[in-house]
């Protein structure tokens, strides 16, 4: 579902006359598209159009819509459905502590939230480390697969009742001992002294 709505801003960030044409190429000139890629975009814009035109998704559409033609961006999507947050969202279904150990921990890196981790003072000078702090890599990746694990167990607990014993043996045989490996990246040099 998130996915349609980042793929209709996209195709109408392309097409001539769309707000979204207006808001990020109208100034730079033409834009250089060969016709059979645009041919494909506004069939694709169309398509999506078509089905966010059904129900149920034509009252989730409007939702946004309302709110992107007052403002010229989408909200949140939870907010479109009155939540104020995704924390609360995972309180409210019970998994706080897979939103606070996992999706946090890897949302902050995403989005480069925790700056000020990065940035030291001190006499007369200020220390920068990278923003994304490659060094951390390994652990992200490992939140990331355990993340994945989990979801993909879940989907089979739902929709493959029973096929969950045949994915924990796996994990067991094959994928544990490479998800447990211990990888390490040193970077240098370690921070930036202005």
């Amino acid at each position: 579902m998130l996915r349609i709505y980042a793929d209709v801003a996209m195709d109408n960030s392309v097409i001539s006359g769309t707000p979204e044409f207006t808001k990020h190429f109208d100034a730079i000139g033409d834009l250089k598209i060969k016709a059979e890629d645009m041919e494909g975009v506004g069939k694709e814009a169309a398509q999506i159009s078509t089905i966010l035109a059904q129900s149920p998704l034509d009252s989730i559409d409007q939702k946004f819509e309302s709110y992107y033609a007052k403002r010229g961006f989408d909200q949140q999507w939870y907010k479109a459905y009155g939540e104020k947050s995704i924390r609360s969202i995972a309180d409210t279904l019970g998994r706080l502590k897979e939103y606070t150990y996992i999706y946090a921990a890897l949302s902050g890196v995403t989005h480069g939230s925790d700056i000020w981790k990065s940035v030291f003072f001190g006499k007369g000078k200020a220390e920068l480390s990278p923003l994304r702090e490659p060094q951390n890599t390994p652990r992200v990746v490992q939140l990331a697969a355990t993340l994945a694990f989990r979801v993909y167990r879940m989907i089979l607990c739902e929709f493959r009742r029973g096929e969950e014993e045949n994915f924990d043996r796996k994990y067991i045989q094959e994928w544990r001992q490479r998800f447990w490996k211990k990888y390490e990246i040193d970077l240098n040099p370690k921070q930036l002294t202005i």
